[in-house]
């Protein structure tokens, strides 16, 4: 064999040995720092809340009420977060319908965008507030319907929501 061909076949070795570490990268070593594209952007925190609702364009938190006595009002809150470029849609008649299990007064509650807590674009807060007429946990079933929007579109938005409300 001349040395030309030893040559020619190391040279040959080595580079295919080379295409074979760019097809199969080896993990990145501890010391390494994880690209910006890879981490993923952390969720927001929704503290105490049985149910967040939402997706990209909005988010629903609820506040079930915290135990109180019969006879008294137990008061959960219900807040719409639109996300992103995204505002609460200040014309379209939003409400919230909540019904209660039975022994609650009132057993159908609706609330109009007037008998919000506040309500503006950033946000919607609405306080149903439900009396327990003996101790017992009880849960309200509702109905949400809003609408968000862009500058160039709007949503309209029906969430089922869910809650319970204990009274000693």
């Amino acid at each position: 064999m001349s040395v030309r061909a030893l040559v020619l076949s190391v040279l040959l070795v080595f580079i295919s040995c080379k295409k074979e570490e760019k097809s199969h990268p080896q993990p990145p070593t501890s010391a390494a720092k994880p690209s910006a594209a890879k981490v993923k952007p952390a969720r927001p925190v929704v503290a105490k809340t049985p149910k967040a609702e939402g997706g990209k364009t909005y988010r629903v938190d609820i506040t079930p009420p915290k135990e109180g006595k019969a006879g008294e009002d137990l008061v959960a809150t219900v807040t719409l977060v639109p996300l992103g470029e995204y505002k609460v849609n200040q014309e379209y008649p939003t409400k919230l319908s909540a019904t209660a299990a039975s022994g609650v007064k009132p057993a159908t509650l609706v609330l109009k965008k007037k008998e919000a807590a506040s309500f503006s674009e950033k946000s919607a807060v609405f306080k149903p507030a439900f009396v327990a007429g003996t101790a017992g946990k009880y849960r309200v079933d509702a109905v949400f319907k809003f609408s968000v929007c862009t500058e160039k579109v709007c949503e309209l938005k029906t969430e089922k929501l869910h809650w319970f409300a204990a009274a000693k």
